[in-house]
């Protein structure tokens, strides 16, 4: 199963900002990394202090989270009840 959950970001924005929105819909904090599809290595420790064009993420790109547990079930289980009501209204 894939879910997306989208944001929205100035080229100016820090790395740090995208990573502290997936935080935000998860429901506990966790251990997860973001992958970028084309390169399939996560970001780094390093990138946090980078901007969104600095690491080339702009205009547009999608991040993969991968987390210790990555079973379909644990994704859901990951989300806030919030987040996954909009996907079931869908």
């Amino acid at each position: 199963m894939e879910l997306i959950i989208q944001g929205t970001f100035s080229v100016y924005e820090k790395y740090e900002e995208v990573v502290k929105f997936v935080e935000e819909n998860l429901i506990t904090a966790c251990e997860f990394s973001l992958l970028i599809p084309d390169m399939g290595r996560p970001l780094k420790l390093e990138d946090y202090s980078k901007t969104l064009m600095e690491l080339r993420l702009v205009p547009a790109t999608v991040l993969i989270f991968r987390s210790e547990e990555t079973t379909d079930s644990a994704m859901i289980s990951y989300l806030k009840p919030d987040v996954i009501t909009l996907l079931q209204n869908l």
